[in-house]
């Protein structure tokens, strides 16, 4: 029942630059720069995938959050190397239906929620500044 969003957001928001070595992160930047925010989407989930079996033994929702984070996690950073993410990005076993099209669904259906939580946390930065 952990939040992805608590990690991920990170990840996608900084393109990687401050979760992943950098040789990872400029080869994740090619794709995305090729063929669009596809490819943010399938390095993300390559990392999921890679980090599946320590999120699974986490024990607590910190271990969770420490284990995804990855910021002084240098040893696991290690691991995630760029032929090991974008092998694992492009591997067709796992993602063959990865359309563009699905991808525009998926946002189409889940955006109202996204508005949503955004103007939740614009009430909540509202409420701050007059308190």
């Amino acid at each position: 029942n952990f939040p992805l969003e608590f990690v991920t957001y990170q990840w996608f928001l900084c393109l990687f630059v401050n979760s992943l070595p950098l040789e990872t992160t400029l080869r994740i930047w090619d794709c995305f720069l090729h063929e669009g925010s596809k490819a943010l989407f399938r390095a993300g989930l390559a990392i999921l995938m890679i980090l599946q079996k320590d999120i699974l033994a986490a024990g607590s929702f910190q271990d969770v959050y420490d284990c995804m984070s990855l910021g002084d996690n240098f040893s696991k950073k290690a691991e995630l190397t760029g032929d090991k993410v974008l092998k694992l990005a492009y591997d067709q076993r796992h993602f063959r239906s990865f359309s563009s099209a699905r991808i525009a669904a998926l946002r189409a259906q889940h955006l109202p929620a996204v508005l949503e939580t955004l103007g939740k946390q614009a009430e909540w930065e509202d409420f701050r500044k007059g308190h």
